[in-house]
């Protein structure tokens, strides 16, 4: 079995920048927008799961033409 491959720099980088993009909107909707802090937390929780969601879909179909 061969070792997985190794996650490059600019994948963590996104990775970084999407990270604080979400605790941004996060303090955006807590702080600025005065919604609650549970609404804020659903909001921003549907939001990364979605963005999960599109990144799993995308890795399965770039998997798959590889093959």
């Amino acid at each position: 079995m061969g070792a997985e491959p190794e996650v490059s720099g600019l994948t963590v980088l996104a990775y970084g920048i999407g990270g604080l993009g979400l605790a941004g909107r996060f303090l955006h909707l807590w702080l600025v927008q005065q919604k609650g802090l549970v609404v804020s937390a659903g909001e921003v929780l549907g939001i990364t799961f979605a963005v999960l969601l599109g990144v799993s879909v995308i890795g399965t179909v770039r998997r798959a033409q590889r093959r």
